[in-house]
């Protein structure tokens, strides 16, 4: 089977945005329409139980007896079950995130999962697939399957890292910046012993990659997305970058930080130290 290089980069493409097109289903309108019908349940049930204790006349003391024992049995039992207020909105998103991470890009059945390895074989073959819309899109690919499913991210953490490292390709590395930034929102604790790798992305050769990077540490730290640590110093190395706009970047983020109480006081020993090291 042969296959163009625009073609399969096409195809490609689109196996990543339908994996993200799934998740957002599922994720949003799929967990929104179960939070309404189940909203909506309970607020016919409870519509029944008032129509049942409004009733009087034609129904028996003993009637209305085992009608309340009856509505407190199921009451309480729904309780048990855990499937009533927030309890139950965890037990939705839980229901999603096995879907997305067992069924949508990894197990038998699933259809993209099929096409994981060849995004991978791309992404780690860059002489055999050469040509940068070819390895732009299965980067990008890569890390949509990546956001959908925390074993999948998981899996190829190191693979994308490499990319963001070694492409020769400004964009495909500033591609791997804003991916990994998407990564770090959705899985945290996955990320987290990976930060330095974000960091080491400061002293890029490209500007433009150096930019990207700038704007997404700077977005994930003011969200309290990742700790501020010893790396913070490289920020501080880009006040005096030779390009302004990264310079001005730079300046910003800082400004921004000074408002989140003692932020700043607290990273500046570490700065200082960082900063004294005639290596650096």
């Amino acid at each position: 089977l042969q296959c163009s290089t625009l073609g399969l980069a096409r195809f490609i493409a689109l196996s990543g945005h339908v994996a993200l097109k799934q998740l957002v289903h599922l994720e949003f309108s799929l967990l929104n329409e179960l939070k309404r019908r189940r909203l909506q349940k309970e607020g016919d049930d409870e519509e029944k139980r008032a129509a049942a204790n409004n009733k009087s006349g034609s129904s028996s003391n003993l009637e209305l007896a085992k009608s309340f024992a009856t509505t407190a049995d199921a009451t309480t039992a729904e309780e048990e079950m855990g499937l009533s207020g927030a309890t139950a909105d965890d037990a939705e998103a839980e229901a999603i995130r096995r879907v997305c991470d067992g069924q949508l890009v990894c197990g038998d059945r699933a259809m993209l999962a099929r096409v994981r390895p060849l995004l991978v074989f791309v992404c780690t073959n860059p002489a055999l697939f050469p040509g940068t819309e070819l390895q732009t899109a299965a980067t990008l690919a890569l890390a949509k399957f990546m956001l959908v499913s925390a074993d999948v991210c998981e899996e190829h953490l190191q693979l994308l890292f490499t990319v963001m490292e070694k492409s020769p390709e400004a964009i495909i590395r500033a591609n791997s910046i804003i991916a990994a930034g998407d990564l770090t929102f959705r899985f945290p604790n996955l990320i987290e012993p990976w930060t330095p790798n974000l960091y080491a992305r400061l002293r890029d050769p490209s500007a433009h990659v150096r930019k990207q990077t700038v704007m997404v540490l700077t977005h994930l730290i003011l969200n309290d997305m990742i700790k501020v640590k010893g790396q913070i110093s490289e920020m501080a190395l880009c006040l005096e970058d030779e390009n302004e706009h990264i310079a001005n970047l730079a300046k910003l983020f800082f400004l921004e930080l000074s408002r989140k109480g003692n932020a700043i006081y607290n990273i500046l020993p570490d700065i200082i130290s960082r900063l004294s090291d005639p290596k650096v």
